[in-house]
């Protein structure tokens, strides 16, 4: 298990400070935000991919999140839980494996429960971003749907800063890219976003992807807040909990509300 804390990727580490002859302040944990995505196809064959973005709301959250999941940990430890012998991932494993770590030999729904809890119980806000993509999509505008679906969740961010007394994350870490050419496009746009005005939260924002494994655990965490939404596009009608935690800190519901469109499992 990784601790919570921001490391320096030199291969693609960005900054832009005012001065490039000083060296960037290593931001506090405290204000560093995470970002991940997923997709998969739903039933009519249409790509759907989810953008999450979160950040903390009091500098200990993610100091926080490790404690909670350590003490749990632990305690699954002591009580003599043993090993998972059931190998077949679950969508939690797939988004955040070490959160799912201590529940793996629970059954699906103690392990969404548990995993809830958790969330529940970390100070943070999130937004997503749902981009849909036709079958027939090409790549640039797959891309596109990408880059918008990011900006999106960027923009919440600075819809969240309005608030009084809230402070501007000033890093952002975001899973790893799945291709050169995914890091360059999110690279033109966070840097061309940081251009257009200085009143952006954005502009003086240094980001990174991460590509070393296991990943902080609150990446994994802007991973299973993506997925469990996409849970809910694809399966629509129900909501479990992981969802349902989810739902009071995300800056804007991703689905219309409307009378009866969920149901509990």
């Amino acid at each position: 298990m990784i601790k919570t804390r921001l490391r320096p990727n030199p291969v693609r580490q960005h900054a832009a400070p005012r001065n490039p002859h000083l060296a960037p302040t290593p931001p506090a944990l405290g204000r560093v935000a995470f970002a991940a995505s997923v997709q998969a196809r739903d039933q009519t064959g249409k790509r759907v991919r989810v953008q999450a973005l979160c950040w903390p709301t009091v500098p200990a959250a993610w100091p926080a999140l490790t404690q909670a999941w350590e003490a749990i940990s632990a305690s699954r430890n002591a009580s003599g839980v043993e090993p998972a012998t059931n190998t077949a991932a679950s969508w939690l494993r797939q988004c955040a494996p070490q959160l799912a770590s201590p529940f793996m030999n629970a059954s699906a729904s103690a392990e969404e429960s548990s995993i809830a809890a958790i969330l529940g119980r970390t100070p943070l806000q999130a937004a997503v971003a749902i981009a849909e993509e036709p079958e027939t999509q090409t790549g640039t505008g797959t891309a596109n749907g990408r880059l918008h679906a990011l900006g999106l969740c960027l923009s919440a961010h600075g819809e969240f800063l309005r608030l009084p007394g809230r402070q501007a994350c000033d890093a952002l870490v975001m899973a790893r890219a799945q291709s050169d050419a995914e890091a360059t496009e999110v690279d033109a746009m966070l840097r061309a976003r940081a251009r257009q005005s200085e009143r952006d939260w954005t502009h003086n924002l240094r980001w990174q992807f991460w590509d070393e494994t296991p990943e902080p655990l609150p990446l994994e965490l802007a991973r299973l807040i993506a997925g469990c939404v996409l849970q809910q596009r694809i399966h629509e009608g129900n909501v479990n909990p992981v969802f349902s935690a989810v739902l009071p800190k995300l800056m804007r519901s991703p689905f219309p509300v409307s009378a009866g469109r969920f149901k509990r499992r």
